[in-house]
């Protein structure tokens, strides 16, 4: 017997039998070669952690990805994950709006404790929308935001009057200048017509007068301007949304801050007033005269005293 024909034969049978192919006879099969099949075992490695802030807080909805890779997951309420990587060699990158990225390498042994310290060069690419934050290049509604930085080295005790000019569209107007002075908020000029309109104006969700905050505790200020607050706000926020948001304090340390600031204020013009009644009943009789042409006197110099020249003659 010929073996090599009748191994060639014994393999074709395997192999194309396999695969649901009749086996040939042996003498078609001469050309045929010896094949050697691998069966690679598909193995998987899993971890799982904890992502932790700066403040030993839990981050919620931080991303978990293997690098190089779609495969990932997101850290729950208590800030765990799990994930299961096709390579032991994997790294793992770790990352959440606000806080640098961290690439790490997995431990296979227990829960891996990952800490993200706060990116504070990020922080104005973050905007408060609503009732959450966004990236400045993800939105699609008109959204403006201000930082901490505009109250910066200014001596200004009311916020109101720092927020002016700095947001576009954001117009505020102030009675008078007293330091703790309401202000009125509009958003794009006139509102409605007879009625008008000022914008909802909220302090870490809670609706509230800006004039009463340190300008110093302000981390940012958002400015909702377009229709679509409304589906958040309801009617009170088809006018506009005005959201501020103050820092949170760190836990364990103490900070004090003292800003001090002196100045005084004189008008730069006065006015010369008329404060003599003779030379006020003259001036009005006057203009009186000349607005109706020289063809007239008044009948009352004001509500209850009469007027003639006899009058001002004895006056």
């Amino acid at each position: 017997m010929n073996h090599n024909k009748y191994f060639t034969s014994v393999l074709s049978t395997l192999v194309l039998g396999s695969i649901g192919i009749l086996p040939l006879q042996a003498n078609h099969l001469n050309w045929i070669t010896p094949v050697i099949i691998t069966n690679i075992q598909n193995q998987t490695y899993q971890i799982s952690g904890v992502v932790l802030d700066n403040y030993g807080d839990p981050i919620i909805g931080a991303n978990v990805v293997e690098k190089g890779t779609t495969n990932g997951t997101m850290t729950n309420v208590d800030g765990r994950f799990s994930l299961i990587l096709k390579n032991d060699q994997s790294k793992i990158l770790i990352s959440y709006i606000g806080y640098d990225s961290k690439e790490i390498k997995p431990q296979f042994n227990g829960l891996m404790t990952i800490t993200l310290a706060e990116d504070l060069q990020k922080i104005d690419e973050v905007v408060v929308v609503g009732y959450g934050t966004q990236k400045k290049v993800n939105l699609t509604g008109a959204v403006d935001q201000v930082t901490s930085e505009v109250f910066e080295n200014r001596s200004l005790s009311n916020v109101s009057q720092a927020l002016q000019g700095t947001i576009p569209n954001l117009n505020i107007t102030l009675d008078d200048g007293k330091p703790t002075r309401s202000a009125a908020y509009n958003v794009r000029g006139t509102t409605s017509i007879g009625q008008g309109g000022s914008a909802l104006i909220l302090i870490d969700g809670v609706e509230g007068d800006p004039a009463l905050l340190n300008p110093s505790d302000i981390a940012s200020v958002s400015v909702l301007k377009d229709a679509a607050s409304a589906a958040i706000y309801g009617a009170r926020g088809s006018f506009g949304v005005v959201l501020i948001t103050t820092k949170n304090p760190q836990k364990g340390k103490v900070t004090i801050n003292y800003t001090g600031n002196f100045s005084f204020q004189k008008p730069t013009a006065v006015p010369d007033v008329v404060s003599d009644g003779l030379v006020y009943a003259e001036h009005f009789r006057e203009a009186y005269n000349a607005w109706n042409n020289y063809s007239s006197l008044p009948s009352k110099i004001n509500k209850t005293q009469k007027y003639s020249d006899a009058w001002l003659e004895r006056f």
